[in-house]
Order: C-alpha cells, then structure tokens, then sequence
C-alpha cells in the first residue's frame, strides 16, 4: 500500500471513528443548556440498562468525547518534547505524545453498538407509551387520500 493510500485510510478512518464517538455522546452531554427550546439529554435511567462492559465502554467514549475530541484538552495529548540521538551526531527534537485520535477498539465498538440498540428499544417503548398517553391533549391533522382528487 502507498503511503498516500495509507495516509487517507487513516483520515478516513479517524474521521469515522470520531464521528461514531460524537454522535454516540450526543445525548448525553448536555450542550443545549442555552437554548430557548432545549431536546433534553437521554435521561440517566437509559444507563442502568447496560451491563458492566456497556458502562465501561460508555464511560470510555464519553471520556474520549470530552477529553479527547471535543476540546483537545492539552492534558489528553500528555505531549513530552524528547531528542533523537541520531547516530550522525545530530540530534532531533522530536514531540512525543498520546494518540487523541486513537480509534476504539472492535470489542468498543461492537459494544457501543449494543449500548445503542438497548437504548433504543428502550426509547421505542417510552414513545409508545407517551404517544398512548398524550393522545388525546394533542391537536389532530387528517390526512386525506390523494386518490380522493
């Protein structure tokens, strides 16, 4: 594989898997706080449905979201300028550091989407149950068949 080949699958790559985290979080992270009209987080009881491995791994990518991703905390780099003994006799100041980028793993992700599967069932049942309940406060739109014309 060329280096160019290698170097857009790993954008791409990264690109994905930072999306995939983003959209993840977003439920959860609360930044609508300033919005007139505010779509609330995932309620905390959606959480007490995952196992031990889904808690952890959405610890993880919320982690990775906020620390990570989303606000290149200078922490998260952990960057530790080092020389390069080069054995020429010149030395090379390299920047030494964390990978923020760092895709998750296939156990991450394949329980990432477990996590979003369960969350959505459990969203799907609310919903039934809400739309069952509000029926009735709501306005009501007919729908007429085109057919009728």
């Amino acid at each position: 594989m060329g280096t160019t080949v290698y170097f857009e699958k790993r954008t791409i790559g990264e690109a994905m898997n930072a999306a995939m985290i983003i959209a993840y979080a977003r439920p959860f992270s609360g930044n609508d706080k300033a919005a007139s009209f505010k779509i609330p987080d995932l309620p905390k009881r959606y959480l007490r449905k995952l196992d031990k491995q889904g808690k952890q791994v959405h610890e993880l990518i919320i982690k990775n979201r906020n620390f990570r991703m989303a606000h290149s905390d200078s922490r998260a780099w952990d960057l530790v300028p080092q020389v390069l003994e080069i054995p020429n006799g010149r030395n090379l100041i390299m920047p030494v550091h964390e990978d923020t980028r760092e895709p998750l793993s296939k156990d991450a992700i394949s329980t990432l989407i477990s996590n979003c599967n369960l969350f959505m069932d459990a969203i799907l049942e609310a919903r039934k149950d809400l739309e069952e309940q509000l029926q009735e406060y709501l306005p009501k739109l007919q729908v007429s068949d085109s057919n009728d014309s």
